[in-house]
């Protein structure tokens, strides 16, 4: 079955420095969501991404003095978590939606 109804985008993304290293991302749930993955974006550029199923928060790994992106990414199908863009008219899924932000890892 296709899903064509696409999860809000999740609210209040906030990164917060923890123990050396790491760092939080926490968010609110999303509406039609069933599905998050939390995309890491490295100094040099490249992105990363973890599943994270339904929950709403996780934690991530960083170099003290560098500065990450992290985008936060809704769907209501494991699948497509994370995908650009699906067409459902294909039969495909709701395009997920996504929530951004940067923090400089202490």
């Amino acid at each position: 079955a296709a899903y064509t109804t696409r999860a809000s985008v999740p609210s209040g993304l906030t990164l917060t420095n923890r123990a050396r290293n790491n760092f939080s991302a926490d968010w609110g749930p999303s509406s039609n969501a069933s599905y998050y993955q939390v995309r890491k974006q490295d100094p040099n550029g490249s992105w990363s991404g973890v599943d994270v199923g339904g929950a709403t928060s996780t934690t991530l790994a960083g170099t003290p003095g560098k500065t990450y992106g992290v985008r936060v990414y809704a769907s209501n199908c494991y699948a497509k978590v994370g995908h650009n863009s699906v067409n459902p008219a294909s039969g495909g899924y709701a395009e997920p939606q996504r929530a951004g932000a940067a923090i400089k890892v202490d």
